[in-house]
C-alpha cells in the first residue's frame, strides 16, 4: 500500500517558513515532490522513475538506494509502498559546497525533506564500497550513475550484488564497444576529470552471473525523450520584470553579486535551478508558478539548444569530446 499521507501537505507556495528554507538552498540536484504544489529545486524530476523502468509498486519491500544525492528515490520508493529505505551516500554533515563534491555530498537536503516529510527514511553516510558492512540486504538495491566515477567498477557492482536479494537495478554509462567483457577507460576523453571507467555490456553480463543473477535486461536510454519527460512534469514558471538577478551560484556566496534585473516579463519551464538563459540567476524562493504550456524539445533542436547552453556556461571549446557511450537502464533479478 502506498504513503501517500504527504499529498496533504498543503502549505501553499512560499508561506511556510520550512517551505522557504527548503526553496532558497541552491544546491539541489533533485526536485523532490513535497506536496502542496511544491517542490525542491532540482534538475532530476521523479518523472525519471517511470521512464527507467521502475516499479510503480514496493509494497512491503526494503529499498537501497545507492548515490541517492538528495532523495529523489529514496523519498519516491517510500511514497510508493517500501516498508524500509535507506538512502546512501558519501554524505558530509558540513559541506556547503555542492560545486565540490570533494568533500562529499552535503546531508543537508536530505535531512531536510525528510523531516519536512516525516518520512522514515534511513540515511547512511558511506561509499560504494563499504555498502556490505553492516552485512544487511535489500530486496530492491538502486544505484544511479555511480559506477563511472569509480576506479574499480568491478568491485562496486559486487558489493552490490552482495546486498541484493531480489533485484539490482543499475543507470550508468555503457560502452559502445562490443566483444569480450572490458572497460574502457574514459577519464582523459569526456572533460570530466573524475570519470574514470565505462564498462561494456558483456562486462556487466559476466559479473552479474557470477554473482547469481539469472535473468538481466539491458535497455538504452533515449536521452532526447527523458529530457522531454522531465521538462513535461518541470514546473512553468514566470519571472516579472524588475526581478534582481545574479551571478551564477557556483561561488562561495552565490547571491552577492548582482547581474542587473529582468527586462520585461519572462515565461519559461523550469529547468529546475531558476536559471534564465542569457539572463542570469533567481533565487528559487522568488520564481513563480504558472500554468503554461511546457517546451518540447525535438531532435532537430537538440544541437540549437546544446548551443545555446554552451554559450550560456561558458563551455571550454578545447575540452575534449566525450567517448562512445550510451546511457543504460540494467535490470538483473535472482
Amino acid at each position: 500500500m502506498s504513503n501517500d499521507k504527504w499529498k496533504q501537505l498543503e502549505v501553499p507556495l512560499n508561506r511556510s517558513e520550512k517551505l522557504e528554507e527548503l526553496l532558497s538552498y541552491h544546491g539541489w540536484r533533485h526536485q523532490v515532490d513535497i506536496g502542496g504544489k511544491a517542490f525542491t529545486p532540482g534538475t532530476r524530476t521523479a518523472a525519471d522513475w517511470n521512464f527507467c523502468r521502475m516499479p510503480a509498486k514496493l509494497d512491503g519491500l526494503s529499498f537501497l538506494d545507492v548515490g541517492a544525492n538528495d532523495g529523489l528515490n529514496s523519498f519516491e520508493a517510500w511514497k510508493r509502498g517500501a516498508r524500509r529505505v535507506v538512502a546512501s551516500d558519501i554524505y558530509a554533515e558540513k559541506n556547503e559546497d555542492w560545486h565540490n563534491m570533494t568533500a562529499g555530498w552535503p546531508v543537508w537536503p536530505v535531512k531536510t525533506v525528510k523531516a519536512y516529510l516525516n518520512a522514515p527514511v534511513e540515511i547512511w553516510s558511506r561509499s560504494i564500497m563499504e555498502i556490505d558492512a553492516p552485512q544487511e540486504k535489500f530486496d530492491y538495491v538502486y544505484c544511479g550513475n555511480v559506477l563511472s566515477w569509480l576506479t574499480d567498477p568491478a568491485t562496486a557492482i559486487r558489493k552490490l550484488a552482495a546486498v541484493s536479494i531480489k533485484t539490482l537495478h543499475i543507470r550508468d554509462d555503457i560502452s559502445a564497444i562490443d566483444g569480450p567483457p572490458l572497460l574502457q577507460y574514459i577519464g582523459d576523453k569526456t572533460g570530466k576529470p573524475t570519470c574514470q571507467f565505462n564498462p561494456n555490456k558483456a562486462f556487466f553480463e559476466k559479473i552479474l552471473r557470477e554473482e547469481g543473477f539469472s535473468a538481466i535486461e539491458f535497455h538504452e536510454v533515449d536521452e532526447i525523450e527523458l529530457m522531454n519527460h522531465r521538462i513535461r512534469h518541470f514546473p512553468k514558471i514566470i519571472v516579472p520584470a524588475g526581478t534582481s538577478l545574479f551571478r551564477s551560484p557556483w561561488t562561495e556566496n552565490p547571491y552577492e553579486k548582482t547581474a542587473g534585473a529582468v527586462p520585461e516579463r519572462v515565461a519559461f519551464v523550469s529547468n529546475g535551478r531558476g536559471f534564465v538563459y542569457g539572463l542570469g540567476w533567481i533565487p528559487c524562493n522568488e520564481l513563480q508558478l504558472v500554468d503554461e504550456q511546457p517546451m518540447i524539445i525535438d531532435t532537430g533542436a537538440k544541437a540549437a539548444i546544446k548551443k545555446t547552453v554552451k554559450k550560456a556556461i561558458g563551455w571550454d571549446k578545447r575540452k575534449p569530446k566525450p567517448v562512445a557511450n550510451k546511457n543504460h537502464v540494467i535490470i538483473a533479478s535472482r
